[in-house]
């Protein structure tokens, strides 16, 4: 499967929730025996019956529907802006035994949105000041829980109008015959309030765009993927696909949000390795497309390299460069310098320790797009822009990149 990688099934009771869940959110349930589900609840099999990839996304809003616990471990395939997965991280984080308890006999849906009106154009991104994050059950779990709670409190402290009020007291004999006693249970989901969107970006408007909002003396940098004809590039506004990409960079080094940590570098050069794997695969891919890939050993790789000398992109040499200057101790100011006369920002360069999870997502996001070689930043970053390429790929550098990034997350973890 095409996203094998990033699913978790769900069968038999999790999938009747699930379908609950679709129909809360006013749309067609899903006969089937067993479907794959994400972070968030996307499934590729709903998507292709519905005829709709982005199914859990309605006017600027996104939806997660969660099932079960084991999803938390899980990606999340289509977000629509870059702290939807952080959103529902924190979730999944915070509220643990009230999601348990609660996806026993029901499904839950997430609505996470930008706290605006309209969000209709990249330049709108500057106005989000907050995200609104809502959840329900399906069960109607959480509600009747809050009932029995507080409706038992006002009639054990004797309250004149509990005491005689029949109405509470129907309600809460019929929630107690319907649900059963929730008054113990952990069912009320902690307030999640995410005020982390100085920086983000969406896929929703202008082809994909993200703001950067903590820039010295006040300054923004809004960075589109594209844009119409006869829209102009200016320091505050930047279009991706005009060569837009290194100037965004490198004003965010300046901005100290973005950094090559040479001293990182330096002690772990296993990172460069990476990324030379990368541009060499992608080479492979380009010029050779049945080229063996996964378990190459030394001599297949340099056998591999000879094939392909006259193709592969300087980089590849350059990398090396760099890591030979590392070993040879030079000054922070001449690997500045050389990281940008060479071009090597976009693939070196890292969100700054200090920044916020918010910003760092949004920073990891923009280098996705910029540097699309580097095939685990990107599928964690820019999955929709990574599987949506993945089809065209040759089967050999598909099955290298699955590979790769593996192996990445396994040493990183």
């Amino acid at each position: 499967m095409k996203y094998s990688l990033s699913l978790h099934a769900i069968a038999g009771a999790k999938l009747r929730r699930y379908n609950a869940a679709l129909r809360l959110l006013e749309l067609k349930p899903f006969c089937a025996r067993e479907i794959h589900v994400d972070a968030a609840g996307w499934s590729p099999e709903v998507a292709e019956a519905l005829g709709d990839e982005d199914y859990l996304i309605v006017a600027g809003k996104f939806h997660a529907i969660v099932v079960a616990p084991e999803q938390a471990s899980l990606p999340v395939i289509r977000p629509a802006h870059t702290f939807d997965g952080l959103v529902l991280a924190d979730l999944y984080r915070r509220a643990a035994p009230q999601v348990a308890n609660l996806t026993e006999r029901a499904a839950l849906v997430v609505r996470i949105a930008p706290k605006i009106d309209a969000l209709k154009s990249a330049r709108d991104l500057e106005h989000v000041q907050d995200v609104e994050t809502v959840v329900r059950d399906t069960g109607g779990l959480m509600e009747a829980g809050r009932l029995q709670r507080e409706g038992a409190e006002a009639i054990r402290a004797e309250r004149d109008e509990a005491c005689f009020d029949d109405d509470l007291r129907r309600r809460l004999v019929e929630s107690a015959e319907r649900y059963g006693d929730l008054r113990q249970e952990l069912l009320e989901i902690p307030e999640l309030h995410w005020n982390d969107a100085r920086c983000f970006g969406t896929r929703l408007v202008d082809g994909g765009a993200l703001v950067f909002r903590d820039l010295p003396r006040g300054k923004s940098l809004v960075a589109v993927r594209n844009v119409e004809p006869g829209q102009k590039q200016t320091r505050h506004y930047l279009a991706l696909d005009r060569g837009g990409g290194p100037e965004a960079v490198f004003r965010l080094i300046d901005a100290k949000l973005l950094v090559v940590p040479h001293g990182d570098y330096r002690r772990k050069p296993a990172r460069i390795d990476y990324l030379r794997a990368c541009l060499l695969a992608d080479c492979a891919r380009k010029e050779q497309s049945n080229a063996k890939l996964v378990g190459l050993t030394e001599i297949g790789r340099d056998r591999l390299v000879k094939k392909l000398d006259g193709a592969l992109p300087s980089q590849y040499w350059d990398l090396e460069r760099y890591r030979a200057m590392l070993g040879e101790k030079r000054g922070v100011r001449e690997l500045d310098a050389f990281v940008e006369k060479e071009g090597l920002a976009p693939l070196l360069a890292l969100p700054a320790e200090d920044v916020t999870p918010g910003t760092a997502a949004a920073l990891q996001c923009l280098l996705a797009a910029i540097e699309p070689r580097d095939v685990l930043r990107c599928r964690c970053y820019d999955p929709v822009g990574y599987h949506a390429v993945t089809d065209s790929w040759p089967e050999a550098y598909h099955e290298w990149a699955k590979d790769r990034i593996k192996k990445q997350i396994s040493a990183a973890g």
